[in-house]
């Protein structure tokens, strides 16, 4: 059954919303009893299916934990998933902050963008494009989107 908000409301309490980006993924952030997760996991894998299935095209399942819980990482490997990506958490921690900003390399201008100018916006959405063109799940988007 769909709802006027372009959700759909799936067995065993599952609802899931089309995605508007090119790769949907369904996403688990979950500290839990091993039983849940393994459990929850099956029944994200079923679902999946099924949303690759309506859409005929496949899907992608993305779940994680920390490399130090071994527990859930092995729940996640006997659902099938596999290690695709780590990830840094870093952290700088100061004291005070620096009275006056460090200098600018040679040809680095920091200034306010002005929206009201469309080659700009452009220029902006470009770079931001190729910035994050190597980062890890990047989809670019048109400049209309």
């Amino acid at each position: 059954m769909t709802s006027s908000t372009g959700t759909t409301d799936l067995p065993a309490g599952l609802t899931h919303r089309r995605p508007t980006l090119a790769d949907a993924e369904a996403i688990l952030a979950l500290t839990m009893d091993p039983a849940i997760l393994a459990w929850l996991l099956g029944r994200a894998r079923e679902y999946v299916d099924l949303v690759a299935g309506e859409w005929g095209r496949p899907v992608t399942m993305s779940a994680g934990s920390f490399r130090h819980d071994q527990m859930y990482g092995e729940i996640q490997r006997s659902a099938g998933l596999e290690v695709v990506r780590s990830f840094w958490q870093m952290r700088l921690v100061l004291d005070e902050l620096q009275a006056t900003p460090p200098p600018l390399p040679p040809g680095v201008t920091i200034r306010l963008l002005d929206a009201a100018d469309e080659a700009e916006l452009r220029l902006a959405k470009r770079l931001h494009d190729e910035s994050f063109a190597d980062h890890w799940h990047f989809t670019p988007m048109s400049f209309e989107q």
